[in-house]
């Protein structure tokens, strides 16, 4: 049963991956990585002792504590990746915040030596 299961979560995933692409949302660089991932885990559920093979030729003892091995790192790969790219994006919005500030306020002095009355956010309606 829980091979069916795998085999429908696994299809379903690649479906949405390449829908992803097809999409342009995703590169195809990535979608191969993903697709790659996804069937790794299907051949896990449904050949679970050739990750024990693997296992014995990396060193480690059991397929499944490679698996966990394995995740456990990719998981911390995954984390160390999306925190730098959330700190990317937090230094960009701070730049286009101080940019728009300081416009604003060139636009609040200007308005200000003319002796116009204009709000720097715009006219209300």
């Amino acid at each position: 049963m829980l091979k069916i299961i795998t085999t429908l979560v696994v299809g379903w995933l690649l479906v949405k991956v390449w829908r992803r692409q097809y999409r342009h949302e995703l590169g195809g660089g990535e979608a191969v990585l993903w697709s790659v991932l996804w069937v790794g885990v299907l051949s896990a559920a449904w050949f679970p002792h050739a990750t024990d093979v693997v296992a014995r030729w990396v060193g480690v003892g059991r397929g499944a504590d490679l698996l966990i091995f394995t995740s456990i790192v990719a998981l911390f790969v995954l984390v160390s990746w999306l925190l730098a790219r959330v700190e990317r994006v937090e230094r960009e919005i701070t730049e286009i915040v101080r940019h728009e500030a300081l416009r604003r306020g060139e636009l609040g002095m200007k308005n200000k030596e003319s002796g116009d009355r204009i709000d720097p956010a715009g006219p209300t309606p």
